[in-house]
């Protein structure tokens, strides 16, 4: 696996990003400046990275532990109600301190996690079976520094199946209700280890710099 830093690839068409919730980067609502001075080009992407990774493995870790108990609780029929409340909750929580997080795919559930052509292009490279990255970094412009981006891959996963795999082994009534929560559906028909979606995330900088600092520090608590 390989990991992929862009700094100018594209740039042309990244800086035209438009995020799902109807609002454009510069739109977002703006947070006090960090003092930056002590920090390095590398140290900062090396903050970020590690920052982006922890924000996406606390969303996956809260969606995941609700979803089991939700299955356990329920069946499938039960995970999909609790999913299509709790996830948005989530990635709402992710939105704070110039981040901005989100997941988005080719094939949503939900239609506000379509991807943008500029998000398509990225899960395109994720989708090479060669040699897919584990993840792509990004800045809008690599001398002004102003907007970093991360993306990951989603993919499928045995949790995932009941609910996003083929629709002849659903239980009965998750069709239909299915239906009722998402009528324009198109994420199913997925098979264990299939590219589902993924992750995306932007930071405002140097305004993202105390919530990264935080989400960094908590990723080195996890490990010890």
């Amino acid at each position: 696996m390989r990991r992929i830093f862009i700094f100018a690839a594209v740039i042309m068409t990244v800086g035209s990003l438009t995020l799902t919730n109807g609002q454009n980067a510069d739109s977002k609502t703006a947070v006090p400046a960090a003092d930056t001075t002590a920090l390095s080009g590398a140290a900062v992407d090396s903050l970020l990275i590690s920052a982006a990774n922890q924000a996406i493995s606390q969303f996956s870790s809260q969606l995941q532990t609700s979803l089991k108990v939700a299955l356990d609780d329920g069946g499938p029929l039960n995970a999909v109600n609790v999913c299509n409340v709790v996830a948005p909750d989530i990635q709402t929580a992710h939105v704070r301190d110039g981040w901005f997080l989100e997941r988005v795919t080719a094939k949503p559930r939900n239609r506000n996690n379509q991807a943008d052509s500029v998000q398509l292009a990225i899960l395109a490279q994720f989708a090479s079976a060669a040699d897919a990255p584990t993840f792509i970094a990004q800045w809008n412009d690599p001398v002004k520094r102003e907007k970093f981006r991360f993306y990951r891959p989603i993919r499928t996963n045995e949790l995932c199946a009941g609910c996003h795999g083929d629709p002849a082994s659903f239980v009965a009534g998750l069709t239909e209700e299915l239906k009722t929560l998402y009528p324009d559906d198109k994420a199913v028909g997925y098979k264990s280890g299939d590219l589902r979606g993924m992750f995306a995330i932007e930071v405002m900088w140097p305004e993202g710099m105390n919530y990264a600092q935080k989400l960094a520090a908590s990723a080195k608590r996890d490990t010890k």
